[in-house]
């Protein structure tokens, strides 16, 4: 008899890059917008610099902003494994990693297919 499958799907590989490019510019633009090459970046290194400059509360907000929707996100994926009967191990891992790549993580878990427990 077969084992049955793991409750549990890793976040793929590309969606880490993702996460850390967008930590990578957001400290960046917080703890140093001057010494940063925005212009590397084309129009999106533009467009930072020019948030940095006309906006700069916007940006100063922003890790306290990204706490607040991962930690949303956290509980719904909470809420989204009670209901499918995930638990244990499998729940911690599903809540842990939602909290960190967020929208990468509860999609995956919104399309889980949790497997069935043999009697």
């Amino acid at each position: 008899m077969a084992a049955p499958k793991e409750n549990f799907k890793r976040v793929p590989f590309w969606a880490m890059g993702i996460v850390f490019s967008l930590v990578l510019v957001s400290g960046l633009a917080l703890f140093a917008p001057e010494a940063t090459p925005w212009h590397v970046m084309g129009p999106v290194g533009s467009f930072i610099q020019n948030t940095i400059k006309t906006d700069p509360e916007r940006v100063q907000q922003l890790p306290l902003r990204i706490l607040g929707i991962h930690t949303l996100e956290t509980v719904i994926a909470f809420f989204v494994t009670l209901y499918k009967g995930i638990s244990g191990a499998a729940r911690l891992k599903w809540v842990l990693q939602t909290f960190v790549f967020g929208v990468f993580s509860l999609v995956p878990l919104f399309m889980f297919k949790p497997a069935r427990k043999l009697k």
